[in-house]
């Protein structure tokens, strides 16, 4: 874990105002939020029936369309469904903004449970396994927490290495998804 205070959860709300965005809340039906450009002001409207880990996430993701996609559309809607390019662009840069990969890393390896490392953040499991799942296929990470894993079961005595296993690898981790929603982390 960072042992010096961290900036977070990171106010995406402040983000948009930096960028000159504007933020509504609404009584949205079938989406989670909009970025609207009306005559050269954006507008992000947000659903204000979603939790507050959902809002902030909709206003990082909103935010992520205005960064990447500005040039491209004028309105975005975003909600439930399949998603496009531009939605999992959005997506992906909205986790960035919330968890950027300094400051993930470090509590990955901590191996604490989803639900505190997420509250940390100000996100939801599901953003947070989310992007953990990320990163772990586009860097390192996968390794590392494999590694880290390890360390910490041998310590604890639950794995011993044995002259027979040490060429093997003590533990795999397998990374799925299920069901399209969520992470399962099996140990095998």
């Amino acid at each position: 874990m960072p042992s010096a205070p961290t900036p977070f959860p990171v106010d995406p709300t402040a983000l948009a105002k930096a960028y000159g965005l504007r933020i509504e809340m609404f009584t949205l039906t079938g989406v989670n939020g909009i970025l609207v450009n009306d005559a050269g002001t954006w507008t992000i409207g947000v659903s204000n029936r979603l939790p507050i880990t959902r809002r902030r996430f909709t206003i990082a993701h909103e935010v992520a369309h205005y960064e990447l996609h500005r040039n491209l559309q004028q309105v975005f809607r975003c909600g439930p469904g399949p998603a496009s390019r531009l939605e999992r662009e959005a997506n992906k840069r909205a986790a960035e903004i919330l968890m950027p990969e300094e400051f993930v890393v470090p509590w990955v390896l901590s191996l604490k449970p989803s639900k505190d490392v997420a509250r940390h953040f100000g996100v939801s499991e599901m953003a947070w396994e989310r992007r953990m799942l990320q990163l772990c296929r586009d860097t390192d990470l996968g390794h590392d927490l494999e590694e880290a894993l390890a360390e910490q079961l041998h310590k604890s005595s639950i794995v011993a290495p044995t002259a027979a296993t040490s060429t093997e690898p003590a533990l795999r981790i397998q990374v799925s998804r299920k069901r399209g929603r969520r992470v399962v982390y099996t140990y095998l």
